[in-house]
């Protein structure tokens, strides 16, 4: 970099640590850093929405339009502030501010986000709480790459590669920020950790900028001491795990059911729980996976099963359990649902089951199977049906992987009427458009038609498969009594499937 005489007309410097004391190879990096620190705030931000406010499209549309919209803002604030003073303590307080607005950030989110939801307003609620979170450290952030284009400004005969580099040196940061985050950073130490190593890191690129040296080394001290202080904060003692995995943000939580049995849950959304298991026994705990056990009376001896959404891993041993001459193929995919069900809800090892970590459409798009009967148990952490799983292009990828006369069974949420039904009025036609025999019932027929709610869809692949009376199932003859009628509708496919919006319309 040339050196940094200030160009005729260009303005003036300002009292403070003059802009020549500063290396250009410095500057870059501090402006590379910051890219990074972009990017990496932005991901962990995801996972702080995630166990409150789910991680749907809404929500990430939320976070990213507030980001992008306060970085905007700061880069306007940074070139209005580069053109009235050019010095580099000014540089290293843009450093230093944005550092502890994430440190800040770490500290009040548990707080923020446990205002809770108001029913029907989540677009509304996700887009004020990503303001309030992620807009002031975004801001300044914003600031940095302006002003160090003014810093290292010497000359106009220069100014447009100085330009490109300090706009190429800062793009590159963020990618480096977005594969180690995504890919290391998040699921080695966590969201709250690594928000707190950012911003430690941004203050202490302050250091080479700042005349008094001591002012980056308190705030970094600042930083050490709310890392400490959030470290101690007593947890939830029902809390017995609350980790990063590369797909979501888990924890496990110690409660008891309505008979005030111990068991533990699995949360990775706002509502509800994605698994279960009682302390001192395989019984499965949701109906919504007992009514899978229909499957028997439709099949005499389903000899192989495939089922998309490993969860805890309950299904498999209840099923396997009541046909032990069959196998199983478990399509999970997060890796680090095995460990975590082997540690809390009794999933152990067996030679009847096979795991397969990948996405439930990529694997069905392998054509595998034939399979006997096909279970559908997959949810996102915005408590709907990943939309690539629902469309009449997956349900035809379903069907191809069964014999002639398989079944399969799906556990939905949703309504029959109110909010949610208009996704089980869709998922039900587009499964119309591919099975004969189509069917849904509630899981619980003591709910509300307009409750939100766990339903069970079967759809038969060969017409002629006999459907039983309600006399011959026993135990189960709640299940067939609460057949719904569901009136036909457009099919999802995979240009159109807007689940999460449909989940929450009549």
């Amino acid at each position: 970099m040339e050196s940094m005489q200030e160009p005729q007309g260009v303005g003036r410097q300002n009292a403070g640590q003059p802009a020549s004391s500063v290396s250009g190879g410095v500057l870059y990096l501090s402006v590379f850093l910051s890219g990074a620190v972009v990017m990496t705030f932005e991901l962990v931000g995801s996972r702080l929405l995630a166990p409150f406010l789910g991680s749907g499209l809404v929500v990430w549309t939320s976070l990213i339009g507030v980001v992008l919209g306060a970085l905007s803002l700061g880069y306007w604030i940074g070139g209005v502030l580069a053109d009235s003073r050019r010095d580099v303590d000014t540089f290293g307080g843009l450093l230093m501010g944005s550092g502890l607005l994430i440190a800040l950030t770490a500290l009040i989110s548990r707080p923020i986000l446990g205002w809770g939801v108001p029913p029907g307003r989540v677009e509304l609620h996700s887009l004020l709480v990503s303001l309030v979170l992620f807009a002031p450290a975004s801001v300044v952030l914003g600031c940095v790459s302006p002003y160090a284009t003014r810093l290292g400004l010497s000359g106009l005969k220069q100014a447009g590669r100085h330009i490109g580099t300090v706009y190429a040196v800062s793009t590159a940061g963020s990618i480096l920020g977005t594969f180690a985050a995504g890919f290391f950073l998040i699921p080695l130490l966590g969201s709250t950790r690594l928000l707190f190593l950012v911003a430690g890191a941004q203050v202490l690129l302050a250091l080479p900028f700042y005349s008094r040296r001591w002012v980056p080394l308190l705030a970094l001290v600042v930083v050490l001491v709310a890392l400490a202080w959030a470290d101690s904060r007593p947890s939830d003692p029902a809390l017995l795990l609350d980790a990063d995995t590369p797909y979501s943000r888990v924890r496990v939580v110690r409660s008891r059911d309505e008979q005030g049995r111990p068991l533990n849950l699995m949360v990775d959304s706002p509502t509800g729980a994605q698994a279960a298991s009682y302390l001192d026994s395989d019984e499965l705990v949701f109906d919504c996976l007992r009514a899978f056990r229909l499957v028997n009376h439709f099949l005499d001896e389903p000899r192989r099963a495939l089922l998309i959404g490993g969860g805890g891993f309950a299904w498999p041993k209840d099923f396997l359990g009541w046909n032990p001459w069959s196998t199983m193929d478990v399509v999970e995919l997060d890796p680090a649902m095995d460990e975590i069900a082997r540690q809390f809800f009794r999933h152990r090892t067996d030679p009847r089951v096979r795991v397969f970590h990948e996405d439930g459409r990529v694997f069905l798009n392998r054509r595998p199977g034939p399979y006997d009967v096909i279970f559908l148990d997959a949810f996102g952490t915005s408590d709907t049906t990943p939309f690539q799983l629902t469309t009449i292009e997956a349900m035809r990828r379903v069907s191809e992987a069964l014999v002639p006369r398989g079944v399969v069974l799906a556990n939905l949420v949703g309504s029959p009427e109110g909010p949610g039904a208009a996704f089980i009025r869709r998922q039900v036609a587009t499964c119309r458009r591919v099975f004969p025999r189509v069917y849904v019932f509630q899981v619980d027929p003591r709910l509300k038609m307009s409750s939100l709610q766990n339903l069970t869809l079967l759809a038969l692949k060969d017409a002629e498969t006999p459907f039983p009376l309600v006399s011959e199932v026993g135990e189960h003859d709640r299940f067939l009594r609460s057949v719904l009628s569901i009136r036909d509708d457009e099919p999802l496919t995979d240009d159109h499937a807007p689940v999460e919006r449909l989940a929450r319309q009549p």
